[in-house]
């Protein structure tokens, strides 16, 4: 029973294992800390086609916002209350994804950074102490 612990994949020994395992676990870690810092630095790419149009709306020029307001002014209609309401919707909606986003991509990151962290300490106790561990 001994001798089907000590030798696993591939034959190695459980010390080989354990250190391959921790370099597969810091290079997945280093993908995914990438990834996080790409959707923390321009969330408004992950964002699905559907909401696209809610992209566009966020990034308008302040002239259009001066449009809605002389429209909102000349037409003090009902129709143009609901004009301005929806389109403060649209960007709620909008900044409100794009913040879950960013949230997301800390959270990434934060768990890469301790898996990083995490992983080199095994290997570093591997080697340092690894006596046991053939």
């Amino acid at each position: 029973m001994a001798i089907w612990l000590s030798k696993g994949l591939f034959g190695w020994g459980l010390k080989q294992q354990t250190i391959a395992t921790a370099i597969f676990y810091i290079s997945l870690s280093l993908i995914s800390l990438v990834m996080g810092f790409v959707v923390v630095s321009s969330p408004e790419s992950f964002i699905s086609d559907d909401d696209k149009p809610l992209q566009v709306l966020a990034r308008e020029e302040d002239d259009q916002l001066a449009q809605e307001y002389w429209y909102f002014k000349l037409n003090l209609t009902e129709d143009a209350f609901s004009h301005v309401e929806n389109r403060s919707r649209e960007r709620h909606h909008f900044q409100t994804l794009r913040m879950h986003l960013i949230n997301e991509g800390i959270e990434m990151v934060l768990g890469s950074l301790i898996t990083i962290v995490v992983s080199g300490l095994v290997i570093y106790g591997i080697k340092k102490v690894g006596s046991s561990l053939n």
